[in-house]
């Protein structure tokens, strides 16, 4: 009777120290996914400024490249080439746009808010800091738990539960 109870009692002691980790591992995984969005909406935003510059200067060299044939100092085929870059660019841009909607909506689905716009950075080239509006979004989640290795984990969630040995 004793030792079904113990046995009992520790069964259940490790079925509430797997549910924990479960739990953990959820919430962290959360967290990488949230992440992950952040930064590929930044570098998609930072690839689309790219390309909308580039797009600007292949006009430019279009402009130049027309003046130049004009004084046929180019044929018809450097000419076409160009354009075909500069639509190519242009492409990219839509391209671009597209993603970094899919982004969004990965994200705001993500994080469960369909009716808000999360802001999110428009071209900034520091991405040190985590937007405050995502850090209001998912409250409670700590991204120090991202990079916690398995011994501060295990450390932890001894902490969490002092009285329960991890099995």
């Amino acid at each position: 009777l004793f030792f079904g109870q113990t046995n009992a009692a520790r069964k259940a002691r490790a079925a509430w120290a797997e549910s924990e980790y479960n739990r953990q591992a959820v919430r962290t995984r959360l967290i990488a996914n949230v992440i992950g969005l952040y930064y590929s909406h930044a570098l998609l935003l930072a690839q689309r400024d790219v390309a909308a510059e580039s797009a600007q200067l292949w006009e430019l060299t279009i402009e130049k490249t027309r003046a130049m044939k004009e004084a046929g100092m180019v044929t018809d085929v450097a000419l076409a080439q160009y354009e075909a870059t500069y639509w190519a660019t242009l492409s990219s841009l839509k391209d671009y746009d597209y993603n970094l909607h899919l982004t969004e909506n990965s994200l705001r689905s993500l994080l469960g808010e369909t009716d808000i716009m999360v802001t999110l950075p428009s071209g900034s080239t520091d991405q040190s800091d985590v937007s405050a509006s995502l850090c209001q979004h998912i409250e409670g989640i700590n991204y120090v738990f991202v990079r916690r290795d398995s011994a501060k984990r295990a450390s932890s969630f001894a902490l969490a539960a002092p009285s329960v040995p991890l099995l």
